[in-house]
């Protein structure tokens, strides 16, 4: 064992000597009568020690409750099966889309779809005036 490690094994068993057997004297404070080390300021140190346990706890305590609210690894698992359904299902609405764009493109342009009104309007003017110069025939 190092020095230090001595050196400290030695301080933590007179100080432990001290408090046990100023609690088995039914003596509540730090300070001996068998003249053992006396530390003056170790009360309030102790108590700062309590005051900074309590806060530790009182933060442990908000941690589990932030803990709780936060996604498992089944969650996260679960979520990503139903990422990657929703993307095949986006991915197969493109396909969609695109064979949409295709017959709309195949579909009749207003241009096309104004010639062939001026054609049948040609055609029932001619037909008028067919009938205009006695040209009866029934195959209307």
């Amino acid at each position: 064992m190092s020095d230090a490690a001595e050196e400290l094994r030695a301080k933590f068993s007179t100080y432990s000597g001290a408090i046990l057997s100023s609690s088995r004297n039914g003596n509540r404070n730090l300070h001996t009568d068998g003249g053992g080390p006396y530390d003056s300021d170790m009360e309030r140190r102790v108590g700062n020690l309590e005051q900074d346990a309590k806060a530790i706890q009182a933060t442990l305590a908000d941690m589990r409750v932030v803990l709780a609210g936060l996604a498992t690894k089944s969650d996260i698992e679960s979520m990503r099966s139903e990422v990657m359904a929703f993307r095949k299902e986006v991915n197969s609405m493109a396909v969609d889309v695109g064979t949409v764009k295709g017959r709309v493109q195949a579909l009749p342009t207003l241009a096309a779809l104004g010639t062939v009104a001026a054609l049948l309007g040609a055609f029932g003017t001619f037909i008028v005036f067919m009938n205009r110069l006695g040209i009866n025939h029934h195959w209307w």
